[in-house]
Order: structure tokens, then C-alpha cells, then sequence
């Protein structure tokens, strides 16, 4: 079976295509890994070249090189806005080296003691219990995410939460508690903006 000039051309060409659409979507951050705007607006210009070069790393896949980098920051300028944004995405490298409880203990533990009050905390609070349910350890993920809706019923962590409560609930075929978090839910939804909703 032959194949002509132009469809080797196309195959070549669409592959190409793939492989870049795959490369640029690994190298974008996730949004549990993006630093606030306003965050980043107000750190000094050697705070965010630190920042770009370990994030460099990350995006690249080499999560030990970026970890360096994200703990030199630390080390560097603990006193900084960045901070607590350096330690998270230290968290984030260790979770990807499968050191997750490292990660947990070490990372976002540190980022809700030192910096409790910052956005990071928030997201360091969601991230414990979805790391948990991702190695499978149900019962402390029920707990960490229990934690998060307790500390910020009124943010949309607490909304990711349950949703994430109400998977745990479906994977132990618990039916009681799905429901109770499906109606939770169901809700918060409607003290959504109507525009919201419709998305």
C-alpha cells in the first residue's frame, strides 16, 4: 500500500501539530500553581527572576532543579510576599517527585503555619486532602478537606471540597454522604450569580 507525497506531508504536518499543542499545554501551570497578580506585582525584579528560573524548571518537568530554586527563594527572601508562593510550589515539586508526604508535611503544612493568613494557605489546605485522595488514603483526605470547608465555608475552595467529598463519598459507596454533599452542592449553587450558573 503507497502512500502519496501530500498525505505523508499532512501526517507529518498534523503530527508536528500534536506534539507542540502537547508541549505547550505541559509547560502552562495549573491554577493551584500560579502566583496572584497582585502578589507578583509587588515583589522586586530579583524576586521574580528567582521565581521565572525556578518556574522555568517546573514547567520543564525538572521538579529537583526547581525545588533548589524554589528553596533558594526561601532562603533568600523569607520575608518576602513570595514567600509563601515559593514554598507551595516547593510542595508542588516534592509531589511530583512522589515525596508526598514530604510534600504535605514539609510544603503545604509549612505554608498554612508560616503565612496562615495568605491565599496560599487556602489552596495549601485543598491541596493536603486532594494529595491524600490521589494515594488513595480516603479517611485523612475526608478529614483535610473537612478542615478546608470548616476554615473557608464561604470560599470557592470549600465548594471544590465537597465536590471532592462527594467523589470520596461515591468511591466507598456511601450513599448517605453523597447525598448530603450533592445537596450542599446543589445550594451553592443557586447563591450563584445567575451568569455563573449558566456557564
Amino acid at each position: 500500500m503507497a502512500y502519496s507525497n501530500k498525505t505523508i506531508k499532512l501526517n507529518i504536518i498534523l503530527l508536528a501539530s500534536f506534539l507542540s499543542i502537547i508541549q505547550l499545554s505541559a509547560a502552562s501551570l495549573s491554577w493551584t500553581e500560579q502566583i496572584e497578580v497582585n502578589t507578583f506585582g509587588k515583589l522586586r525584579q530579583v524576586e521574580r527572576y528567582q521565581l521565572k528560573v525556578a518556574e522555568k524548571f517546573y514547567t520543564k518537568g525538572e521538579f529537583a532543579a526547581a525545588a533548589a530554586e524554589y528553596e533558594k527563594y526561601i532562603t533568600l527572601y523569607e520575608t518576602s510576599k513570595g514567600a509563601a508562593y515559593a514554598q507551595l510550589m516547593w510542595s508542588h515539586c516534592q509531589i511530583n517527585q512522589r515525596k508526598v508526604y514530604t510534600g504535605i508535611r514539609d510544603g503545604f503544612q509549612s505554608v498554612i503555619d508560616y503565612w496562615p493568613n495568605s491565599n496560599e494557605a487556602k489552596l495549601a489546605t485543598y491541596l493536603i486532602g486532594r494529595s491524600y485522595k490521589n494515594i488513595g488514603e480516603l479517611k485523612k483526605a475526608e478529614s483535610a478537606y473537612s478542615k478546608t470547608i470548616t476554615d473557608y465555608p464561604t470560599d470557592h475552595i470549600a465548594l471544590l471540597s465537597k465536590w471532592d467529598l462527594a467523589g470520596i463519598s461515591s468511591i466507598k459507596k456511601d450513599q448517605k454522604r453523597l447525598k448530603h454533599y450533592v445537596i450542599q452542592l446543589l445550594k451553592a449553587e443557586k447563591d450563584l450569580p445567575e451568569f455563573i450558573v449558566s456557564i
